[in-house]
């Protein structure tokens, strides 16, 4: 799920993706998770002109490295919070407005470098993420229009032993 402002209107939008990573344990409760996730957006921006919203549907592969702490709460129970840089690269874009204007929104971005930070919950093998991902570059290339992409992703992880 993210988050689209364009003036006072603020927008939710959704996605989904799935995806893969490695956890990699370091000294003493350090982690390290780079991961690789192929996902879709739609997101729906609230434009001036005649009421309706503007859609861009995206599909892009996002290479995250989350790095982290774990809090062991008990044997099989912990707490992580992480941080970290996620890299994506759009493939797909497509824009949905019957008066899209290259001048108010010019094209779309193919790359986005975002900060990220949250915690996850440990249950075994199982964990679940809640990270907030805020991007650095703008969505749109040049335009008068200058938003980047903030967005939440609830992660649901299952850790196969080796």
């Amino acid at each position: 799920m993210g988050v689209a402002k364009y003036g006072n209107d603020l927008k939710l939008d959704y996605g989904g993706g799935i995806g893969a990573a490695v956890r990699i344990n370091l000294h003493q409760g350090w982690v390290l998770e780079p991961s690789v996730l192929f996902s879709y957006d739609d997101k729906r921006i609230a434009t001036d002109d005649d009421g309706d919203d503007m859609s861009i549907w995206r599909m892009s592969v996002s290479m995250p490295l989350l790095a982290g702490y774990r809090f062991d709460l008990t044997d099989n129970m912990g707490l992580t919070p992480v941080g970290g840089a996620e890299f994506s690269c759009c493939f797909s874009n497509h824009i949905d407005h019957k008066s899209y204007s290259g001048d108010r929104f010019s094209s779309p971005r193919r790359f986005n470098v975002s900060l990220g930070i949250g915690a996850g919950i440990i249950y075994d093998e199982l964990e679940v993420d809640i990270v907030g991902f805020f991007g650095l570059i703008p969505v749109f290339k040049g335009g008068k229009e200058n938003m980047n992409d903030y967005k939440v992703r609830v992660i649901a992880k299952y850790y196969f032993k080796m």
